[in-house]
């Protein structure tokens, strides 16, 4: 689907992202199935999904991709462990909650968030729109449109989470699309940090 899809002069729905290995997959599965339990509904993330997003670019024309890969190689930053701890949520008004694993003591995780950032800064690879739209705060998405039980109780809900340990090692440019109706999420390139 890349392949075709290079070199035509169509967009790419582009992000990066630290993707995980299946043994913290299958912990994050775990996680939503607890969630699963209290959701009256919910849209959960596909186990092949689940991931970590540092930057969303959102649609390119793919002839940037080569600088897009360029930058990513510059990176600098060292590997370095982080600990998945805790459940949480983002409140939206209408249409239900967006749950998330957050990462515990996240500094290192906030320095590669800005590596990337300044990346793309020196790069000039941000619309005009995005210059000031570098927020970030490090979760795995679970689900989103969570509506929970009336007498669910977020504290008891966490008290049950066991923490995640794990390592960053490299961080990956994805392309999202629908493919019959479903949504994938294809590598298109990878960095490998340095080790640390």
């Amino acid at each position: 689907m890349i392949n075709r899809t290079i070199g035509q002069g169509k967009f790419m729905r582009l992000f990066i992202a630290v993707t995980f290995d299946d043994t913290v997959k299958d912990r994050l599965a775990e996680m939503q199935d607890k969630l699963r339990v209290d959701a009256l509904h919910a849209n959960f993330t596909e186990y092949e999904n689940l991931h970590m997003t540092l930057h969303f670019f959102g649609e390119r024309f793919d002839n940037r991709l080569s600088a897009i890969k360029k930058m990513m190689d510059g990176i600098t930053e060292p590997a370095f462990p982080i600990q998945i701890q805790g459940a949480g949520c983002f409140k939206h008004d209408r249409g239900g909650d967006l749950w998330w694993a957050g990462v515990r003591n996240p500094k290192c995780m906030n320095r590669l968030h800005s590596a990337v950032c300044e990346g793309i800064l020196r790069a000039e690879l941000y619309h005009d729109y995005e210059r000031q739209d570098f927020k970030f705060r490090p979760h795995i998405t679970l689900a989103r449109e969570v509506l929970t039980h009336q007498n669910f109780d977020p504290v008891i809900f966490n008290r049950g989470l066991k923490a995640i340990n794990t390592r960053v090692e490299k961080i990956v440019l994805m392309n999202s699309e629908r493919i019959g109706g479903v949504l994938v999420y294809t590598p298109v390139h990878e960095k490998k940090l340095a080790k640390g």
